[in-house]
């Protein structure tokens, strides 16, 4: 029983080269797909040209993808002038969480993007 066993798996771990060649040829396939999309919605979402000089790459990556999610929900819905003002405001936004992010926070800090409530006692007016 085991001889058997053992001559099924040696022939299945047997491939001719016509094999090999159409397994390797659908992998690379399969591998650049996924590139060609990106690069396909890049290019649709590369609607920014002049980036802010202080913006770097993370920073254009997350405003891209604000961008892009954008314009997957509303794209249809929106006219060019809204689409070029949704764009200065993403850029404003992001500049914004740049100097926010910047403000230096320990582990036990609470996020600096969070606003804690506090009430206050009685205040004497100004």
């Amino acid at each position: 029983m085991s001889e058997v066993k053992d001559e099924l798996l040696k022939q299945r771990e047997r491939i001719d080269r016509r094999q090999f060649a159409r397994r390797a040829g659908s992998l690379a396939a399969a591998a650049l797909l996924p590139l060609a999309e990106e690069a396909k919605s890049q290019a649709q979402t590369d609607e920014f040209n002049d980036w802010p000089e202080d913006f770097t790459p993370v920073d254009r990556g997350e405003v891209r993808a604000k961008y892009a999610n954008l314009l997957r929900v509303y794209g249809e819905r929106l006219s060019d002038d809204e689409k070029k003002r949704a764009r200065e405001t993403l850029l404003r936004h992001q500049r914004s969480l740049k100097t926010v992010r910047a403000i230096k926070t320990e582990n036990w800090d609470p996020m600096s993007t969070t606003t804690r409530m506090e009430e206050l006692g009685e205040q004497t007016p100004r």
